[in-house]
């Protein structure tokens, strides 16, 4: 019997209903949560298609992904404003741990981060820490989803930059952080290309805006677990069937977003942000 996946519990109320509005479900667009307009509705994830995990878990699949996000930031209050361009292009694996027709359990791997600034390339990290690369998730046949963290990166070149590895919440980070939350800090060394655990952020400081907005490392919709209505690897990769090699992956997924939201501490920010996701392996 597989073990239980830990999962971030609001001890403050019920996850769906509690005043900080976590929340650990995809919903059908439209979808209203109880407590708080500030969550943003993120992509549910759709079950109308063939359940694929038993399969993918017998045939020890792992795909690996490439995820491009430039992210046009202006934040501030006020007649203060702050404004960057942030390209980060993360490599991640996939492995499923386990899977039945009721649920399947999953462990997304984080392998690489490059990233630029403008047009500037800014460096590459390759050994990252398990507690800043790893997410494991349960993903059951009904679309609902629990994970049990968020990683983010937030910094730019000047001031540098961090790994942030927080409690999923469903709604932006600037937004969702009260004092007392768990949070990991990861300190990016861009010359020795790796994340060193430290004590406490320089970078993230939600209660004094400093212009820096934590973007997340993954993708934050249903292209995440490449199953449902836009799928990368097709149903023969899927089910098994005999293929070609060149023929595994199709086409990538590119999405653009336009995101406006207020935080609590009366900070403006946003932004466009245009993705890519594409199968390398």
């Amino acid at each position: 019997m597989p073990r239980a996946l830990p999962t971030y519990r609001n001890h403050y109320g019920r996850a769906h209903r509690s005043e900080y509005g976590w929340c650990r479900q995809y919903h059908h667009p439209g979808h209203f949560h109880y407590a708080s307009s500030r969550i943003h509705i993120s992509s549910h994830l759709y079950v109308g298609v063939r359940w694929p995990w038993k399969i993918r878990y017998r045939s020890h699949w792992r795909p690996r992904y490439r995820y491009r996000q430039v992210v046009y930031v202006n934040a501030g209050w006020g007649g203060r404003r702050l404004s960057q361009r942030v390209d980060v292009r993360t490599t991640y694996r996939q492995r499923v741990l386990h899977a039945n027709d009721q649920y399947a359990e999953i462990e997304i791997e984080i392998d690489g981060i490059e990233i630029y600034q403008g047009d500037r390339y800014v460096g590459y990290i390759d050994r990252i820490p398990s507690r800043f690369s790893r997410i494991r998730a349960t993903v059951h046949a009904d679309g609902f989803i629990e994970f049990d963290r968020n990683l983010h990166i937030v910094g730019d070149r000047y001031r540098g930059f961090e790994v942030l590895a927080t409690p999923y919440y469903n709604d932006y980070l600037l937004n969702a952080y009260r004092d007392g939350h768990d949070v990991d800090v990861g300190k990016i060394d861009l010359r020795r290309g790796k994340v060193k655990s430290i004590r406490r952020s320089r970078l993230f400081t939600p209660y004094s805006f400093n212009g820096l907005v934590p973007i997340s490392l993954l993708p934050d919709d249903d292209r995440l677990w490449d199953y449902g209505r836009d799928v990368i690897s097709d149903a023969y990769d899927d089910y098994g069937f005999d293929r070609n090699r060149g023929d595994d992956w199709r086409y990538n997924l590119e999405r653009s977003d336009q995101i406006r939201y207020n935080t609590e501490a009366g900070v403006e920010v946003a932004y466009n942000r245009e993705t890519v996701l594409e199968r390398i392996q």
